[in-house]
């Protein structure tokens, strides 16, 4: 009878070991789970982390890229400096010409209306040639304005008839100075400033001409 207990009591003994067991690897097992569980939401986390940047930049450029400026830029304001990469035709801006009357125009080798309106830029060039520069500024690649300039056009290319200076903004800095300030977000945008530096138009270069001719009158009426 002895003998039966001791066996009895080793084999329930051996059965409490294998539950303790049991449930201690089902805990060890749940524990490795939860663990996978949170590493893996850390890690979602941490992609999440690593993107917001990104993410905020974009919908800084979109959202607030007119609020940079504490003032909205507008006609009477004095015109904000140039800060341009490449000059694609005619010679950089000198001193001795930023007494004269300017027309900037924001432009891109994909608008059409933009490439409609450059031979009505030319001749305006043409008309006011001693009294006005116009720079045509685009934001696109130095590459790219370059290729586009190099189309031909009957026995001549684009930027043997372009008739005025074209510049590259490729870092946006001007853009941002300029249209981003004024609230512009169409283009072509055409900005006249006078000889004392400033705005007296913002608009489409189409609609310009009445304020051009006032401009360029004020500034010869000046100089007599």
């Amino acid at each position: 009878m002895g003998t039966n207990r001791k066996i009895k009591m080793n084999s329930i003994i051996k059965i409490l070991l294998c539950f303790i067991i049991s449930i201690t690897l089902q805990s060890c097992k749940e524990e490795n789970s939860s663990s996978k569980i949170i590493n893996d939401q850390a890690k979602k986390l941490s992609v999440k982390k690593k993107k917001l940047p990104y993410q905020v930049y974009l919908l800084s450029n979109k959202s607030n890229e007119s609020k940079l400026k504490t003032k909205k830029l507008s006609v009477g304001d004095l015109a904000p400096s140039l800060t341009l990469s490449n000059w694609h035709t005619g010679e950089p801006l000198k001193e001795n010409e930023t007494k004269k009357v300017f027309i900037v125009e924001f432009w891109a080798t994909w608008c059409a209306p933009c490439i409609k309106m450059m031979p009505h830029m030319k001749e305006i060039q043409k008309k006011y040639s001693n009294e006005l520069i116009i720079v045509g500024i685009s934001r696109e690649p130095s590459q790219k304005i370059d290729s586009f300039l190099s189309q031909k056009i009957g026995n001549s290319t684009r930027k043997k008839e372009m008739g005025y200076k074209i510049a590259s903004d490729y870092q946006s800095k001007t853009t941002k100075d300029w249209m981003s300030a004024a609230g512009q977000g169409s283009i072509p945008t055409a900005f006249i400033v006078d000889h004392k530096g400033v705005i007296q138009y913002i608009g489409h270069p189409g609609m310009m001409e009445k304020t051009l001719d006032i401009t360029i009158k004020k500034m010869q009426e000046s100089k007599l």
